[in-house]
């Protein structure tokens, strides 16, 4: 392996690698955040990692994808002459960096941190560095809230600078996805619906500091005993520490002299359909994502009769395009740095399309004409210690070849 200085330490040439320096740690250390503001309410402006902290309906969407872009495995090819391909050793130093991409990011981590990452903040960014045994290359994340890409007039990405503008990571030393249109966010899409989501959820919780009561006003008939001014704070500090909920909850107030209480003219939790309303951010935000509602919670027309389409849906409308675009991210720019034009990756989305064992036992026992597996194979898949012998099919007596096409077919001749 050829190695160059630099001012902070060895580089990888046939890893193009970039050295983690200081000088970007200290970046980290004394940038403030680079967002776009969104303003949510009157008296409240935030930013998108606020909004993926708060905002339920979009943190379960969000999360959704991630997770279960997460946990499809990304795996290394090579390919044969033959057209054929192999799958890459566990030993091999692509293999090493998606496996583990550093001491602090697993390849789960590192998958759904770039899903997160790009539906919040629409860029994703990993710095190619040197492991410190120097054999391999590790995947260091950028956050993206401390950096943002320079653009030329076209808006086409040219390098990584930090926020503190010390820093200029160049394009090739970098595992990076940059969305639609430059850096504008994705969910400032979403703000109008956010907002009405937050002023309900606000009242919702201003309700219940009140003891859920309902507000009204109290009518003192005129002719009443006039009122001194200590009977009238009196009485207005105790309405008011009924009203406030607290230790009130529970007792129930006395009204004198006559007095009525009238409900005020307010929208009540089921005239103003709460619980609609949250159905309905839910799947607006996973319209926006273009999730199918179904799969983050919202039941309405899920039942056991289309769980399988539902599944072929997920894997190929929904996280298809996001397979299709982490992958060719990784493909070009992250596997041209191990020098091998045969080298591929690919997600491993067949695992996940797979039939129950009791399904695919029937059409491959079917397909090939006779069993498929060996004793000692079955006994793997229930974690019991092989047996002497039972490394050879056993094929039943009635299944010949020209014969039936498998020992479950009936005998024709009986």
């Amino acid at each position: 392996m050829a190695f160059v200085m630099s001012p902070s330490g060895p580089v990888a040439l046939d890893f193009r690698v970039y050295s983690w320096s200081d000088q970007v740690a200290e970046a980290y250390g004394s940038a403030t955040s680079y967002n776009h503001y969104l303003d949510l309410s009157a008296d409240q402006l935030t930013d998108p990692a606020t909004i993926w902290r708060t905002q339920r309906s979009v943190r379960t969407v969000v999360g959704f994808l991630a997770r279960n872009i997460a946990q499809v495995s990304l795996h290394a090819f090579a390919r044969k002459p033959d057209g054929d391909r192999d799958r890459v050793p566990a030993a091999h130093p692509l293999s090493r960096t998606l496996r583990s991409p550093s001491p602090t990011l697993g390849s789960y981590e590192l998958i759904e941190s770039i899903v997160i990452d790009m539906c919040i903040y629409n860029r994703f960014a990993a710095v190619k560095a040197l492991s410190d045994d120097g054999e391999r290359m590790e995947l260091v994340r950028m956050p993206p809230e401390l950096f943002q890409f320079k653009r030329d007039k076209l808006k086409r990405p040219l390098s990584l600078v930090t926020i503190d503008g010390k820093t200029e990571i160049q394009l090739e030393d970098l595992l990076w996805i940059d969305g639609y249109p430059g850096d504008e966010v994705p969910i400032a899409s979403l703000v109008g619906l956010l907002t009405e989501e937050y002023q309900s959820s606000k009242y919702r919780r201003d309700l219940w500091d009140g003891g859920a009561r309902i507000p009204g006003w109290i009518e003192r008939p005129i002719e009443a005993p006039e009122w001194s001014r200590l009977a009238r704070d009196k009485f207005r500090s105790g309405w008011r520490a009924y009203a406030s909920g607290g230790a009130s909850v529970g007792k129930t107030p006395i009204l004198e002299d006559g007095m009525k209480y009238h409900s005020a003219n307010t929208v009540t939790p089921e005239q103003g359909q709460q619980i609609e309303a949250r159905k309905l951010a839910v799947s607006e935000v996973a319209a926006a994502y273009f999730v199918p509602p179904v799969f983050v919670g919202v039941l309405d027309n899920a039942n056991y009769s289309n769980v399988t389409a539902y599944r072929e849906i997920l894997y190929s409308d929904t996280l298809g395009p996001w397979f299709a675009k982490l992958g060719q991210a990784f493909q070009s720019r992250l596997v041209p740095d191990f020098d091998d034009p045969d080298l591929f990756v690919e997600f491993n989305v067949g695992e996940k399309l797979r039939m129950s064992f009791d399904d695919q036992a029937r059409i491959f026992q079917t397909a090939t004409g006779g069993p498929f597996m060996t004793r000692n194979e079955a006994r793997r898949r229930l974690n019991l210690p092989q047996v002497e012998g039972a490394d050879e099919l056993i094929v039943p007596l009635n299944v010949i070849e020209g014969g039936q096409a498998s020992p479950t077919d009936a005998d024709s001749t009986t």
